[in-house]
């Protein structure tokens, strides 16, 4: 079964400029992405996903191809999905492989991991995530008045009571999916125009397939300037002690 590694890489990052083509590590942040996709044994080709000339000569020339997005794929707003099937148009596979380049640093092989977690268990779908446990997620919720109106914003948190780490049990342990790696059948996608196969319709999500996780540490999901010297350090640190 072919199998199509897919990076989505548009020039037009905001928080981040020019983000895909900045240095990690001596080389452009997207290529540490192409290269784990060139190292996986079982990925047929990588391509670049991108509306930027400069992008994509980089991209090539670290041994990637190139497939050209229309604009309506390259904004603030376009989704990743539907990069993926247009990917998918010009590159006939059984299986897409999602490699966001801004999660530049992945354990070697993970992504033939994730490849042969979908082919062995019969999964639709194998997506990476890490361990962050319930006890110390918050979010945000509006507190409301008898009469119905918001009275204000607070932060909540599902547990609050504060156990010891090594009293937690794995029940207690949520995976975060970390995007990494999402490896996903060409079909699946197609049929629901989503990579983990998950339709909303009234407000209800529907699972259309089977969906695998593949555990890792923690990584760095590149975001902000403090991310990038966040990942230099980190990757100096791996060096360090290579």
């Amino acid at each position: 079964m072919s199998v199509l590694a897919v990076i989505p890489a548009r020039g037009g990052s905001k928080r981040v400029p020019r983000k895909n083509l900045r240095p990690l590590g001596g080389r452009a942040l997207i290529a540490w992405s192409i290269q784990a996709g060139l190292d996986a044994r079982l990925v047929d080709r990588v391509v670049v996903s991108t509306e930027d000339a400069e992008i994509a000569d980089v991209a090539q020339g670290w041994g990637a191809d190139v497939v050209w997005r229309p604009p309506e794929l390259a904004t603030d707003e376009a989704l990743t999905d539907p990069v993926l099937l247009h990917a998918l148009e010009t590159n006939q596979a059984g299986i897409v492989v999602l490699l966001q380049p801004t999660v530049p640093l992945r354990p070697a092989g993970l992504v033939d991991r994730c490849i042969e977690r979908l082919m062995d268990t019969g999964a639709d779908a194998v997506h990476t995530v890490e361990r962050a446990s319930h006890h110390f997620v918050w979010w945000e919720e509006e507190e409301y008045s008898s009469g119905g109106g918001p009275v204000r914003r607070r932060w909540v948190t599902q547990c609050p009571r504060r156990p010891r780490r090594q009293d937690m049990h794995d029940r207690e342990v949520m995976l975060l999916e970390n995007g990494s790696v999402t490896a996903t059948r060409a079909q699946l996608l197609r049929d629901t125009g989503s990579r983990l196969g998950i339709v909303v319709t009234g407000g209800r999500a529907e699972y259309r397939g089977r969906i695998e996780c593949v555990e890792t540490e923690r990584t760095i999901d590149i975001d902000t300037e403090a991310d990038l010297v966040a990942a230099e350090a980190l990757l100096a640190a791996e060096r360090a002690t290579a």
